[in-house]
């Protein structure tokens, strides 16, 4: 009995065979369901109930094991990359973002008409990605799109997609070598960002854009530790330039920085210069190539027309829905301008607070920033998304904030597990349970910087 108790309260090995199970189920999808596609495969009979049961309660088990070795010794690298190489094995089946990439990749020609043109019929992962995209313009970054376009093999869907998490592979190895050469940062840190089920699931296992983008970012951190500073813009703007939403993560750049160097206007200035002359680089290469200088912004643009998902603007578009409001579209801009006044005075509010301990609070205020834009300013919230705040977490130790991160990215990545088994009770009830939770967390991780406690 007390060898059994044992064997349940190894949470390393619990971590690992749990994560195991996912990629393992991913592929139970896949020979159940004979497709390949994430959306609308329904897993009927008891066999497609088993299975849905089986990955919903490993992703459970993953965020939990996950939860309970932040206490233990544990040997970051090792677990870093055994769970990169079987996150590579992981098929689909909970965000077809993957397919997304890949038809944007195929239809990219290195032309300024490839931020404007919808994906055609013709396109070979057309069946496989969401009604949405097909007709909205690309939305995804130069860097991500070339990667993607020489990724696809049109003789086969599940060999681009290897070939594609392979680049991923291989990149995600980078980072963890140099990460692990950071000598300032902690092991628990390290083992915080780079085991995180968020990271394991979202970005490894479903190669999502953001495993590029912020993989660019964290190698652009370990150039800022040895002083490389040109190097390090250079790569954080190829991070922008994989999807421009990175741009929030500058903070965290410029907070190291400081944290490494001290604050004085003088280093603070030289450092900017030679961020700003290293993208200004990268943009005359691009602008030279695609001959349109809007080439950066116009995923902002797409992304702005799309309709609000998973943030505040978007509970309350749902509302005004359910509720038969007539100028439903008009009454949504004014929300989405309403909330973006909101999330500037947030920001503001913060700064006033941390402002008499702004060097030791930094990390904080970094998190708050990233975090107002993302579920605040930004009418489109997506798991992903939450991403980017992973790297603020190699200074964030608090025990609670850490947990409330967890929570919020769990309750996330429970409610893509939904979509494991479409339109199903299973499905149903894990869509809605999880979104109420989302919700009062997103709620709490806001206010949690205004906790007297903390």
């Amino acid at each position: 009995m007390t060898d059994l108790i044992f064997r349940f309260k190894n949470y390393k090995r619990n971590y690992l065979i749990s994560f195991l199970l996912i990629v393992l189920l991913s592929w139970g999808r896949y020979i159940v369901s004979n497709s390949l596609k994430v959306d609308g495969i329904i897993l009927e009979g008891l066999g497609g109930n088993i299975i849905s049961i089986l990955f919903f309660s490993s992703v459970i088990l993953h965020f939990y094991s996950f939860h309970k070795i932040q206490s233990e010794d544990i040997s970051f690298i090792k677990y870093a990359y055994i769970i990169n190489a079987m996150g590579l094995l992981m098929l689909p089946c909970i965000s077809n973002d993957i397919y997304s990439l890949l038809a944007y990749g195929e239809s990219f020609d290195y032309s300024s008409q490839v931020f404007i043109k919808n994906i055609t019929s013709a396109n070979f992962f057309y069946d496989f990605i969401s009604p949405l995209y097909k007709i909205t313009p690309n939305m995804y970054g130069i860097v991500t799109l070339v990667l993607a376009k020489y990724s696809v093999i049109p003789i086969s869907i599940l060999l681009s997609v290897f070939n594609f998490k392979l680049i991923c592979f291989f990149l995600v190895c980078i980072v963890i070598f140099l990460i692990n050469r950071i000598d300032n940062i902690s092991n628990q840190s390290k083992a915080f960002v780079l085991l995180n089920p968020l990271w394991t699931i979202e970005a490894i296992g479903q190669s999502h854009c953001e495993v590029i983008s912020v993989s660019l970012f964290l190698i652009s951190i370990y150039f800022i530790n040895k002083s490389q500073i040109y190097l390090s813009g250079l790569l954080f703007g190829l991070a922008c330039f994989s999807k421009v939403s990175m741009v929030l993560c500058f903070p965290i750049l410029l907070y190291y920085f400081i944290l490494l160097r001290g604050f004085s206007w003088k280093t603070l200035i030289i450092f900017l210069i030679k961020v700003f002359i290293a993208i200004i680089f990268l943009f005359t290469i691009c602008y030279y190539q695609f001959r349109d200088i809007h080439f950066l912004v116009r995923p902002f643009l797409t992304i702005d027309t799309m309709r609000p998902t998973g943030s505040f603007v978007a509970y309350i578009y749902e509302t005004l829905k359910v509720l038969k409001i007539y100028s439903i579209n008009q009454s949504t801009e004014i929300f989405k301008l309403g909330f973006k006044i909101l999330a500037i005075s947030y920001i503001l509010v913060l700064v006033y607070k941390l402002k008499a301990r702004i060097m030791a609070n930094g990390a904080y205020l970094v998190f708050g920033i990233i975090t107002a834009m993302l579920l605040i300013y930004s009418h489109r919230f997506m798991t992903w998304y939450l991403i980017l705040l992973l790297p603020i977490y190699f200074w964030i130790n608090n025990g609670k904030c850490r947990l409330l991160f967890l929570c919020l990215s769990s309750a996330c990545v429970i409610q893509d597990c939904a979509y494991y088994n479409y339109i199903s009770p299973f499905s149903t009830y894990i869509l809605g349970l999880s979104i109420a939770i989302i919700i009062i967390f997103q709620i709490r991780v806001l206010i949690l910087p205004f906790d007297k406690k903390n």
